[in-house]
């Protein structure tokens, strides 16, 4: 009893693991206990010993421990359980048909909001294509009252998207929670289809910088004129990282309207952008792009930029005997007055 009071309350990690430590060793079971309660009863200044410890010292002989506290009757204890889970399912030994069980059971079962949302937390996390036990849960879940177990199971339900999960993914698009809705969205662009971009717009309209970060990562997906249209408006983002990012994914995206704003890019002052929209023309072939490009031998600012400007001219001119740029300042300028030269003498072509 005094171990384990002196775990529970001491705010010196040194002196918890101690605790933890005399109590293995004289009643490992009550060890066990005390961690796994500790996720949930402790005081939340405590509380960060407790998951720390289960991060470093739980192994496969605890699992079983951890599953019954997950099983409980009592609420509480339920979470303490899911809790642990979720901090180790990254462990193989954590990863069997029966930790999948009980996840899928709490998620579709548990009267407890918290668990569920813990089992929804427990399979986003383990990054692993979901077993076949845990999918009817998921999809189960789609309908839960709290959004956040929406939220999470369409996030591990996206990862490894079937055509068969096209229709669940589509009735959440019409969800009154905005982050459920782009969840749906997101699910349904890396299934490439179309009907997500209005969201996927919605969202790079009102969201931070960050979430338009998000819609970047699932817009390449979509091959669609809407898409492009999509990808089109952020290339003129104020975050020069996402305007590149834009710029990037239109390299194969065909249309006039595409090639204008790869030119128009060129143009802009800020360099990030510009070296992205030197190395798309460039792997788009856009002879038209030449002679801005040489313009911009005499501005470029810094060495990436150089390169890329160097790289695009060389496959769209396939002009021979101009040296590539080292490191070095004359080599550079070497550079640069080898493709004025060149460009000089096809004036007239």
């Amino acid at each position: 009893l005094t171990l384990r009071f002196v775990a529970g309350s001491v705010e010196d990690p040194a002196w918890f693991h101690w605790a933890v430590q005399k109590l293995e060793e004289s009643n490992p079971e009550s060890a066990v206990d005390l961690y796994v309660t500790g996720l949930s009863t402790a005081d939340p200044n405590h509380r960060f010993h407790y998951h720390a410890w289960i991060q470093e010292h739980a192994g496969e002989a605890h699992r079983e421990t951890i599953l019954d506290a997950a099983r409980s009757s009592d609420a509480e204890r339920r979470r303490a359980g899911l809790r642990a889970v979720y901090i180790l399912i990254d462990h193989d030994w954590m990863r069997t048909r029966e930790v999948y069980q009980l996840i899928a059971d709490r998620l579709r079962e548990d009267p407890d909001q918290r668990c569920r949302t813990f089992a929804s937390l427990c399979l986003e996390k383990n990054g692993r294509k979901p077993p076949a036990v845990v999918r009817p849960a998921l999809h189960d879940a789609l309908n839960d009252p709290y959004a956040s177990v929406r939220v999470n199971s369409l996030r591990v339900l996206s990862r490894f998207a079937r055509a068969e999960d096209e229709a669940a993914f589509a009735g959440c698009l019409k969800d009154p929670v905005a982050e459920v809705r782009w969840a749906a969205a997101a699910a349904l662009a890396r299934l490439g289809r179309p009907s997500s971009v209005r969201v996927l717009a919605e969202r790079a309209n009102t969201s931070t910088a960050d979430g338009r970060r998000e819609v970047l990562k699932v817009l390449g997906d979509i091959r669609h004129p809407s898409a492009t249209r999509l990808l089109l408006s952020l290339t003129n983002d104020i975050e020069d990282d996402i305007a590149a990012q834009a710029i990037r994914l239109l390299a194969d995206r065909p249309g006039a309207e595409v090639d204008a704003a790869l030119l128009g890019a060129l143009r802009v002052r800020n360099p990030r952008i510009r070296t992205a929209a030197t190395r798309v023309v460039g792997d788009r072939g856009m002879t038209p792009a030449v002679p801005r490009l040489i313009e911009n031998l005499s501005s470029y600012d810094n060495w990436s930029e150089l390169e890329a400007l160097d790289a695009a001219l060389h496959k769209l001119t396939q002009a021979t005997g101009i040296p590539a740029p080292s490191g070095d300042e004359a080599s550079r300028r070497a550079t640069i007055q080898a493709w004025r030269a060149w460009a000089k003498s096809h004036e007239t072509e």
